[in-house]
């Protein structure tokens, strides 16, 4: 038998979670093989049969949006106001090192990215009052930052996310941005 895992990630409680899918496949002649349990359970959640819900870290406060890159993942930190690489270097499933990438924001959210080639990335960065465009070197650096758009935002705003996205070919060159709630 074997188990194929699909990674589903999940963020609650400002944790970043792992729920994986674990389709069995019985080859004939082959024993069964146990079941694979990648990281620490969370065993405050209960996982279908078939799921397992693993934590991929717990050193991720307040995560907020995804977007996976090499060598590993992003994550804005809303309230920190940062965007930090989470890295599993070894692929057992369990990140071994998270280090701030951006510091200084304003409630970043949205976080989006483009690739010019196989090293270098754009990355958009939607805070509360901007959005920022920075240069991603895949081994895990940023440098020169271009605001692309300045708003008007007060403090009393409640509506303080700015969700994006890329669309897919052939218009992967627009960039969707949402100003306003998205509930």
């Amino acid at each position: 038998m074997w188990a194929v895992l699909i990674p589903l990630t999940l963020v609650f409680a400002g944790y970043l979670a792992f729920l994986y899918v674990l389709p069995t496949v019985n080859i004939p002649g082959e024993a069964e093989s146990p079941q694979v349990v990648l990281g620490e359970p969370v065993l405050f959640l209960e996982a279908p049969e078939g799921f397992q819900i693993t934590y991929y870290t717990k050193d991720v406060h307040g995560a907020r949006v995804i977007e996976f890159v090499p060598p590993g993942m992003l994550v804005s930190q809303t309230a920190e106001g940062k965007v930090s690489l989470v890295v599993d270097k070894d692929g057992d499933g369990t990140a071994e090192t998270v280090s701030t990438l951006i510091d200084g924001l304003d409630s970043p959210h949205g976080l989006a990215t483009r690739c010019l080639d196989e090293r270098t990335c754009e990355l958009y960065v939607a805070e509360h009052d901007a959005l920022s465009r920075y240069l991603y070197d895949t081994a895990g650096t940023v440098s020169g930052v271009e605001k692309l758009l300045d708003f008007a935002a007060s403090s009393v705003d409640r509506h303080r996310t700015r969700t994006r996205m890329f669309l897919g070919a052939p218009y992967e060159d627009t960039l969707l941005f949402c100003v306003g709630s998205a509930c």
